[in-house]
């Protein structure tokens, strides 16, 4: 028998197993320099070691086996928080959450595949040395990044860039090229110390190293430049408040405690405080009041008894369409409320979440989606931008709307801020909300303007142009805050201005330079 046991540790099949587990832990590597952990030296090991192994594969088939173990990994220990969701009914969806982690970790893993593919594919074609196989991959992993944004409704969630949001010097360069930009230039300076190790120990790879940190400082140098001598404006005459009332999830559409819930909230938009603001304007989070607001007067005038005179509440709540069609349209909708419970403003959320706000393939499926109703949500006509009396122009983003890049920077007219407003209560104390925060701060930076953030649990937060947290309240506190709203940048990034087109060339050059880098 032990004979037997020793054979198996020279079948190929056990060499395979050792390169798959190492494949594993490398996905699981990369994933740690997404927030909230950011590791970008775990970061660095785990894509540097990937594109060794795709460079040593020897067909095909096994580069794209790689690639999808790798991703596995990657987004298996990255969205690993979305259990969460099923647990707040665990008695009607908590079997589910294994599977819905795993489906989607599976699915996406194909993009990595797809991604080992075209670099390996390329890289034998051409015969490219390790820094063009380096260049190759680092386009193919943000195309296909750029591409899972778009499919499906798109999830353009843990982005390669989102790395930096621990390092406000060298999110800056997303006012240039943009979050795709940034995620390629990132991807390339984090698999270049396996160029180093390639070159094995002389004077070349000695250059090599000077090289890499020289790039390296000289990026973050140009980053705090652009902050030196960043615009600080202020504008003293619009005061907000954000109220962040921590309300579980557990409890949000209780019948029991939805008017309570509201009445913590009025408590919080008109509490004293022991700042010189005097706050015009209230912010409530995504769902803040439970109730169709739309046919319910008497709910919006209590809710803005309070207000100050010519103030406003701006809030998340649902609508209901009921002349649409034979049947009413529900909306997750943001509302803006003046005194007497007037509307002046109302806007339907576009990008719906797939199975909590609508379940795709419902004939099929057959189950409800995890939110209280067993009808969908409907999805709005746009992303608009508001022009209200009194208060600077905004575009409303709720929820992970905030997270499409492309769509925040096509905003016409260029707004004055953006307001997210988002309940991240489903997701509990896990990372999934540092996530969203990481994500919707490259917002600001690529157009240029202020983003003003509301969320149930947290976070919430005031975020300058230059995407710089100026105020929050932590994960799971209760409170509120003020601030006097900070100016937009007089004239929008290069970004803001060029749109992808940045991308797609900054792509093509390094795509091109690569093919520099063969054998002889």
């Amino acid at each position: 028998m032990l004979i037997d046991f020793v054979h198996v540790f020279d079948r190929k099949e056990f060499k395979s197993l050792i390169i798959g587990i190492t494949c594993f832990a490398l996905g699981i590597c990369s994933a740690c320099g997404l927030a909230p952990w950011h590791n970008l030296i775990l970061f660095s090991i785990g894509f540097g070691g990937f594109v060794r192994l795709i460079a040593q594969a020897s067909s095909m088939f096994s580069a794209v086996t790689l690639g999808c173990v790798f991703g596995f990994g990657h987004f298996l220990f990255s969205f690993f928080w979305i259990s969460n969701a099923f647990f707040v009914d665990e008695i009607r969806y908590g079997w589910l959450a294994p599977f819905a982690v795993i489906g989607i970790s599976g699915f996406l893993s194909i993009f990595s595949g797809a991604s080992a593919y075209f670099t390996w594919f390329i890289s034998k074609k051409l015969k490219l040395l390790i820094f063009g196989q380096v260049l190759v991959f680092a386009c193919f992993w943000i195309l296909l990044e750029w591409v899972r944004s778009q499919i499906f409704t798109g999830f353009p969630w843990n982005l390669v860039a989102s790395i930096w949001a621990e390092s406000i010097e060298m999110m800056q360069f997303a006012a240039y090229v943009g979050v795709y930009g940034l995620g390629l230039i990132t991807l390339i300076l984090a698999c270049f110390p396996v160029v180093i190790i390639e070159r094995g120990r002389n004077f070349n790879s000695l250059m090599l190293i000077i090289a890499f940190i020289l790039v390296v400082g000289a990026f973050w140098k140009l980053g705090s430049l652009r902050l030196a001598k960043s615009e600080n404006a202020i504008l003293d005459n619009v005061a907000i408040r954000l109220v962040q009332a921590n309300i579980s999830q557990k409890l949000k559409w209780d019948p029991r405690y939805k008017r309570a819930n509201i009445d913590k909230q009025i408590e919080l938009s008109f509490l004293s405080t022991q700042t010189n603001i005097n706050p015009k304007y209230i912010v409530w989070p995504e769902t803040a009041v439970p109730f169709n607001l739309s046919s319910n007067r008497k709910l919006r005038q209590y809710l803005t008894e309070f207000v100050k005179k010519n103030g406003l509440l701006i809030t998340g709540g649902l609508r209901v369409d009921e002349e649409a069609s034979s049947s009413p349209d529900y909306f997750n909708s943001l509302y803006v409320l003046g005194g007497g419970g007037e509307i002046h403003a109302t806007y339907d959320k576009v990008h719906l979440v797939p199975f909590g706000e609508y379940v795709p393939f419902k004939n099929i499926l057959r189950f409800s989606k995890l939110t209280d109703g067993r009808v969908d949500f409907s999805s709005g006509s746009g992303v608009r931008v508001f022009s209200l009396k009194n208060l600077p122009s905004f575009a409303p983003l709720i929820c992970y709307e905030a997270i499409f890049s492309d769509e925040v920077r096509a905003l016409k007219p260029r707004p004055d801020w953006l307001l997210n407003i988002t309940n991240d209560a489903w997701f509990g104390s896990s990372a999934g909300p540092y996530q969203h925060l990481a994500a919707v701060r490259f917002r600001a930076i690529e157009l240029g303007v202020p983003l003003v953030r509301s969320a149930n649990t947290g976070i919430s937060a005031l975020i300058d142009p230059y995407g710089r947290v100026i105020k929050k309240i932590n994960l799971g506190d209760t409170g509120v805050i003020d601030f006097f709203l900070p100016a937009r940048i007089l004239s929008p990034p290069f970004y803001g201005r060029v749109g992808e087109l940045v991308t797609i060339v900054l792509f093509t050059f390094i795509f091109l330079i690569s093919f520099v880098f063969r054998r002889k």
